[in-house]
Parts: structure tokens; C-alpha cells; sequence
């Protein structure tokens, strides 16, 4: 989820600090919790968002990533061409186990060396943040998305976490839940069609709605796709995606008690 989430759920439920009141896990079925996210890196991300500086640290200048730091006595994650791998004792001993999660690993030494370089004081942030109770000298994972959790569109692919970053403004929290489902399939002339549905809270008319939902679509489609924007460039409006709301819980795609499918190929 983006900081502008964050800060979202941070006011809805009144938590005062929002570095200590917030926590995000990575976990799989397979191995459960991997990493969380801790004061000192939610502290690094926010701070590199907000001066927009996420390439200090991270492959994609657009994207955030989940930024967390593990144990490697308990899970050891490996970095293999931005490919997670991680082995652990689970069930069973999973050996150098292919997550198939685009991201990487960071020491907190080369942490602190990347963004000093590029003129922050780490410790003095600490300090500033009153966070040095919790600082643990521990590695750092990243992660986007899977490498396999995209729709093909155009001869590129579209990911979950660029639409769900653009469900992700004050202006659309109060009106979408943010679950959403991805479909590309053809109109009659043979054209591909990037269709997103996406469920509307208890309450909310979707009149007028779709073509905001639109626009924001489009918006961090051309920011974050060269893909995207060049082919918007060549062929037009056609390639803009398709938005489709559903009423809270429609069972079409949103069936209560479910594991939401963010993706059908």
C-alpha cells in the first residue's frame, strides 16, 4: 500500500504516531510472516515518498515497495536478478524456495551508505523521530509484486499494485472498499480491452463515478508504464481501461468470505 494509504487508516482510526501505530507484514501461505515492516523503515519510506526519492534505495523511481526488515536466522532471503528466494524451517525445510516476488535485500549498513551518500543523516533521523528504542540490526527486504501476478495488455503487463496505487486517494477511499478485479479480453474489432471491476462501499451510487475512477487509472498508468503511455501515444483512447463498479459485496466478483481474485487470466 502507498503512504497516502497509511495516512488514511492512521486518521480513520486515530492512531497517534505513525510510525509505531502501523504495521505491515510479508508473509506466504507457505513459510506465514517472512518480515514486517518496523518504525525505522516505515521512517526510510516515508521519507524518501516524500521527497520523492524512492530510487535512493529501489530499483523503480515510481513504485513503493513493501519495506521491511526479517530475522535470517529464521528466514534467509537470497537476491537472484530482482527474484526473492528465501529458506526456512516451515512444515518441512523449504530450500532457496523461488517466492516469484519481484524485490531484494538490503543490509542495514548498505541502507544507511545509500541514503547517506545522498545526503541523509540516518541517525540524526532516529534521533529527530525518537525511534532509537526500536532500531534492530537487521537485513531489509523489498517487494512489489509477483513476477507472475500481472495481465498482459499491449505486449506489456499491468500490475495489481499500479491500479491499486491509483484506487489509493482520499477523494477515492471514501467511495471504493480499494478491492478490484483485472481482466484483459477482446471487443468485435479484435482489440484488447483492459477491464477493471471494482467494488463500491455500502451506500455509494456509481453515477458520474466511473469516469473519475478512469481518469486516476490512466493518470498512474502513464506515470509508472513508458509501455502504457507510449502505446496511449500511438493508438489513442482506445487503450485507456474499461471501469466497471459493483455495488459492496456483489457476488459477480466480490462474493463475502472469499480470497478476493485480483487477477483472471
Amino acid at each position: 500500500f502507498t503512504e497516502t494509504f497509511r495516512d488514511y487508516v492512521i486518521e480513520t482510526v486515530g492512531a497517534k504516531d505513525k510510525l509505531r501505530g502501523t504495521l505491515n507484514h510479508y508473509g506466504t501461505v507457505d513459510m506465514g510472516t517472512m518480515a514486517h515492516e518496523t518504525p525505522l523503515s516505515i521512517m526510510i519510506r516515508r521519507k524518501l515518498v516524500k521527497d520523492n526519492n524512492l530510487e535512493v534505495l529501489f530499483p523503480e523511481s515510481k513504485k513503493q515497495p513493501t519495506f521491511a526488515q526479517f530475522d535470517p536466522a529464521m528466514f534467509y532471503f537470497e537476491e537472484e536478478n530482482n527474484n526473492l528466494i528465501c529458506s526456512s524451517f516451515s512444515g518441512l525445510p523449504l530450500v532457496r524456495y523461488d517466492l516469484q516476488d519481484y524485490g531484494g535485500v538490503l543490509t542495514l549498513k548498505e541502507v544507511k551508505q545509500r541514503l547517506e551518500k545522498h545526503g541523509y543523516d540516518v541517525d540524526s533521523l532516529i534521533k529527530e523521530h525518537g525511534i532509537e528504542d526500536t532500531i534492530w540490526n537487521l537485513p531489509f527486504v523489498y517487494v512489489y509484486e509477483r513476477n507472475d501476478f500481472s495481465v498482459s495488455y499491449y505486449a506489456f503487463l499491468v500490475y495489481p499494485d499500479t491500479i491499486r496505487r491509483s484506487l489509493q486517494t482520499q477523494e477515492l477511499m471514501k467511495l471504493i472498499t480499494g478491492k478490484f478485479t483485472m481482466i484483459v479480453d477482446y471487443d468485435k474489432e479484435g482489440r484488447q480491452r483492459l477491464n477493471i471491476h471494482i467494488e463500491l462501499r455500502q451506500g455509494v451510487n456509481k453515477k458520474e463515478l466511473t469516469e473519475r475512477v478512469k481518469d486516476h487509472l490512466h493518470k498512474q498508468l502513464i506515470e509508472e508504464s513508458s509501455e502504457y503511455s507510449e502505446t496511449f501515444r500511438m493508438v489513442g483512447e482506445v487503450v485507456k481501461p474499461h471501469i466497471y463498479l459493483y455495488k459492496y459485496e456483489d457476488p459477480a466478483y466480490f462474493k463475502p468470505g472469499t480470497k478476493q481474485k485480483w487477477v483472471i487470466k
